[in-house]
């Protein structure tokens, strides 16, 4: 069994680690994969589908750019590529942005309307979860976004854009670097309000899922703020 004392900004403490704790007002994934919107959802912190949620964003300079510019550039028919099928769906690779869709294409769909048409829907639902997205974050306190696997330089322009683009919003990042085997530890990447751990991420029943002990660790002193009317 392995202990942990979790260190936040109003208790600071001289062992354990260091993880964002507390109530937030919006807390979403930012990819690279599904697996953080996944364990939102699982610790019931996820509050809607966000942009990033369901795609794999192998550059995290992408999301930066999704954020902060939109995503008109993303998925245009002249830059995808088929790699074929994930259960009843199209799998689908920008080979401009690195972003992969397995979830967003019915096959049905695809063969009876043709990418184009089905790449105009999916693009309108992603803009449609940008949008909520941007004024979530906009409209709340204090906000926590997710991500699997990130570095230092990519992570540094991430936390620019967001300060600069939301600067009345406290925004704690949360990144997890997989070290297969190893020991959750912290990073420090020398960041503000930006929390690394690194550690073993091996799938303890759901492949696509990770490690259970892990992520309980990471967000077991997280919550979503509730407002009570008068």
């Amino acid at each position: 069994m392995i202990f942990v004392v979790i260190k936040c900004k109003e208790n600071h403490m001289n062992k354990g680690l260091f993880l964002p704790c507390g109530e937030y007002d919006f807390i979403a994934s930012l990819g690279k994969k599904c697996q953080p919107a996944g364990r939102l959802k699982r610790f019931g912190l996820r509050t809607f589908s966000g942009p990033f949620d369901w795609f794999a964003s192998q550059k995290l300079p992408q999301v930066t750019k999704i954020i902060n510019k939109g995503c008109d550039h993303l998925f245009l028919p002249e830059n995808i590529k088929i790699n074929g099928r994930f259960k009843n769906c199209i799998d689908i690779t920008d080979t401009a942005t690195g972003f992969r869709s397995i979830h967003d294409i019915l096959i049905d769909d695809y063969e009876k309307q043709g990418i184009e048409v089905c790449l105009f829907n999916m693009m309108k639902k992603i803009k449609a979860r940008r949008k909520r997205f941007i004024e979530k974050i906009n409209e709340s306190e204090r906000v926590l976004l997710v991500r699997l696997n990130a570095e230092r330089d990519a992570v540094y322009k991430l936390r620019s854009v967001l300060d600069k683009k939301f600067p009345t919003t406290k925004i704690d990042l949360l990144i997890f670097k997989e070290r297969k085997g190893e020991d959750l530890c912290n990073i420090d990447f020398d960041m503000p309000d930006t929390y690394v751990v690194s550690g073993d991420n091996e799938p303890t029943n759901d492949e696509w899922l990770g490690s259970d002990q892990a992520w309980k660790i990471m967000l077991s002193s997280v919550k979503i703020r509730t407002y009570y009317s008068s």
